[in-house]
């Protein structure tokens, strides 16, 4: 008998070892309803999420960047040096002028331009649609412009258009006074008056109006606008601008006039440094001017004076050399004189731009003041919008300072070499008018006059050419870059994304029902399959017993329902494991761990089924603590005067086969029911009446079944153990606590009840993905819609 239990017990084993995955994997397959509604529900609210979201489009434009021939030569210097010294001139060109393009000082002024403070909405019956200022059906014109512009101009209020005539203002905050007005007429608010005009508005719509402060609408551009240079080449010169927006003609707008405030920006710069090189140039023609016209003055008295008329002498020989040599004196001269006027301007004025290209040979002193005069435009422009002690105006003073000492300390040097040459050739000059002293002192004294009267005007033609040139660029500034594409919005939404939201809702309403369910399981710590049984015990698994949905007590002779087919095959399980002597009664013993698994409910069918196969059958009460037998058959009306077991034990004089209760009603077995319940049930049950009662039942009966009480709480079933041939142990699924399965692993291993053999009650057959199959189709009930789910 116990060899062909465990031939049974591999073969579930086997079983098991092959159905891991799907027994992990049915759970969650019984919820398949609640796990497809979530999917449904969150592909549901995606649509209608996708229906009212607000839709942002791409908006792009790219510029091309000019060389260092397309820029002024003051602007050029700069780039020139850090093309030579990093080799990514292109690069680090780009960089500085994408942090420009996105500078609070040029977004401010594209939010000032367009009115981007104030945003228009038509109000709908779900939600807010945006409408671009171009397209609505009416105008707002406030007389105060700068209202627009305050930084603590916030809110908004409602305008509802009764009629072509009429319309009605609502604020709660009292900013703009409710009520209705005509259009046309001007309404007094707390920020200036304003009117209202109709274009061609619908009657009953209405619209709401947003307005913010400049700042907080000029970051929040910032925040959007994606400024970046072309892939792929370091040295490319291109700017990508993209800008994503609700509206397509609002991002336009702001990509095209943020192209347009930029060119304005760079032109200004330029132009303020031309003007700076013309004012030093002119003071420097007034000067010169004044010489020339002294010079002019003393040639003319000398002439007049002397007599003189020609000069036709041998000294023109020595006169020329000596021209020569005073015209390198006084280009140095004048050198040290602009020395002398630059030290003057970095001395007295600390933030003024120096003049530039004015004749200074020293091309390194010429870069250095280049560098300084675009520090300080750049903290010119900066201290529009900071304060100073900003650490950002602190950086550029800084750097200023260090730029006016390097400038000092070149100025300083030249001036040194400048003196040096200087000195050089007045030793010349002076040898050469040792020469002409032995020529006559009048034509020496106009030849002096004649020579310095040739210097100055070279001087004040070379000033001139100057102060044009610095005019012509400065009236012809061209532009320090190529609109390659002006602004165009993309075809299609960038956001939301239809595919990404719809796949996002469809792994949501997926992974969230699983999830729950994962921690459902997670957490409880109820049997819930037969693999959990078949974990700790290693003996005879019967089968499963389905849910009792139709609360039967007891199946019929002819019941073909899932609950009489799991007990035929019991049954029949029963007879391959623990097959029957035919010369000899077979006793069971029905127990579970705990009260409320259902072993009296599988007694009393356990015993139906084997008496519909013709075996005489007799059922006895051994749970003398709580009986239920009769209450279970129908009879609870007779328990208080039908006899049982304890009686027959306690009253000697007693024939427990006149206590039997003969298959009544429906009943294919005799029952013994547990009779009164004693005050000492223990010592009852070790009573020697018992072993003799099934001694003589098995000269009547071919099965014994005998329902005793649960294990876990009280010994009664231990006491019976060793009268019976096999234990039947009811398991109940859902409801016995995991850890108490190490009660049927103690009493399996240590032999305390023999030939134990589980049976599994209560099996939710949906949730396992199994059944029988078997019965007839009116024995199931229909199901109402609701218990689909």
């Amino acid at each position: 008998m116990n060899s062909k239990a465990n031939d049974y017990n591999e073969i579930t084993f086997l079983e098991e070892e092959n159905l891991n995955i799907r027994e992990i994997i049915e759970p969650y397959l019984y919820y398949w309803k609640w796990i497809l509604t979530s999917v449904l529900l969150a592909l549901v609210l995606s649509y209608v999420y996708l229906r009212y979201a607000t839709k942002e489009y791409l908006t792009s434009a790219q510029i091309l960047l000019h060389d260092n021939g397309a820029q002024s030569p003051e602007l050029a210097a700069l780039s020139d040096i850090v093309t030579t010294f990093s080799g990514e001139g292109g690069s680090a060109l780009v960089t500085d002028q994408i942090k420009i393009l996105k500078s609070r000082r040029l977004v401010s002024k594209v939010v000032e331009n367009n009115s981007l403070n104030i945003r228009y909405f038509l109000k709908g019956r779900v939600n807010e649609s945006e409408v671009w200022k171009d397209k609505l059906p009416f105008t707002i014109i406030f007389e105060d412009s700068l209202v627009l512009y305050r930084d603590k101009f916030e809110g908004n209020f409602e305008i509802e258009f009764l009629d072509s005539k009429k319309f009605k203002v609502k604020d709660d905050s009292g900013v703009f006074p409710s009520g209705e007005y005509y259009f046309g007429q001007k309404i007094n608010s707390s920020f200036g008056k304003f009117v209202v005009h109709n274009k061609k508005v619908l009657q009953n719509s209405q619209y709401k109006i947003y307005y913010q402060p400049i700042p907080v609408v000029t970051q929040f551009v910032i925040g959007k606008l994606d400024i970046t240079p072309e892939t792929g080449d370091k040295k490319s010169r291109i700017i990508n601008l993209n800008i994503t927006d609700n509206v397509k003609e609002r991002g336009e707008r702001i990509i095209n006039s943020l192209i347009e405030v930029y060119n304005i920006d760079n032109k200004t710069d330029n132009n303020k440094l031309a003007r700076a090189t013309s004012d030093f140039i002119n003071n420097r023609l007034e000067v010169i001017s004044g010489d020339l016209r002294r010079i002019d003055q003393n040639m003319a008295q000398y002439k007049s004076k002397n007599n003189i008329n020609s000069v036709e002498t041998e000294a023109d020989v020595y006169l020329n050399d000596a021209l020569s040599v005073d015209k390198q004196v006084v280009e140095y001269r004048a050198q040290l004189q602009i020395v002398k006027h630059l030290n003057d301007v970095l001395n007295n004025r600390n933030f003024v731009l120096l003049p530039s290209n004015i004749g200074i040979q020293d091309p390194t002193l010429n870069t250095t003041i280049n560098q300084f005069n675009e520090l300080i435009l750049e903290k010119q422009e900066y201290s529009k919008s900071m304060k100073e002690g900003h650490p950002v105006m602190e950086t550029l003073d800084k750097s200023i300072a260090e730029l006016r000492h390097n400038i000092r300390n070149s100025l300083n040097l030249y001036q040194n070499t400048v003196q040096t040459s200087l000195n050089t050739v007045q030793n010349k000059k002076n040898d050469a008018m040792a020469k002409l002293n032995r020529f006559p002192m009048q034509e020496k004294g106009f030849k002096s006059i004649a020579r310095e009267q040739q210097i100055v005007e070279a001087v004040y033609l070379h000033l001139l050419q100057k102060r044009e040139e610095s005019e012509l660029r400065a009236s012809a500034t061209s532009d320090a870059f190529k609109i390659v594409d002006s602004a165009y919005t993309q075809k299609g939404v960038v956001k939301p994304k239809v595919s990404m939201v719809l796949v996002g809702a469809f792994v949501i309403g997926l992974v969230l029902p699983i999830l729950f369910l994962f921690f459902k399981f997670l957490l409880n710590n109820k049997v819930e399959s037969k693999s959990d049984i078949l974990r700790v015990f290693k003996g005879a698994f019967l089968g499963d017993i389905p849910c009792n949905a139709e609360k039967k007590k007891l199946i019929g002779l002819n019941d073909r329902g899932e609950v009489a087919e799991a007990f035929r095959i019991i049954r029949s399980n029963l007879n391959f494991v623990y097959p029957k002597d035919d010369t000899k009664a077979q006793v069971m013993m029905v127990t579970s761990t705990i009260a409320g698994e259902g072993k009296t409910f599988t007694s009393v069918n356990i015993a139906q089924v084997l008496g519909v196969s013709g075996k005489k059958v007799l059922l006895v009460g051994g749970d003398i603590r709580s009986p239920k037998i009769l209450i279970t058959l129908g009879l609870e009306k007779t328990m208080s005067t039908r006899k049982g077991l304890t009686d027959y034990i306690v009253e000697r004089q007693l024939d427990w086969k006149n206590l039997v209760i003969h298959k009544e009603n429906s009943l294919t077995f005799d029952v013994l029911h547990s009779g009164t319940i004693p005050p000492n049930p223990s010592e009852i049950l070790l009573d020697e009446r018992v072993e003799q009662l099934i001694e003589e039942a098995k000269e009547d009966y071919d099965y014994i079944i005998i329902d005793s009480a649960p294990v876990a709480q009280i010994t009664d079933s231990l006491q019976l153990a060793h009268l019976v041939d096999t234990t039947l142990y009811i398991v109940r699924n859902n409801y016995l606590d995991k850890r108490l399965l190490d009660i049927l692993k103690e009493v399996s291993e240590n032999h305390k009840l023999r030939n134990i053999a589980v049976i599994h009650n209560d099996v939710n057959y949906t949730k396992r993905g199994y059944g029988y199959g078997y019965g007839h189709a009116t024995d199931q009930k229909k199901k109402r819609w609701w218990q689909f789910f």
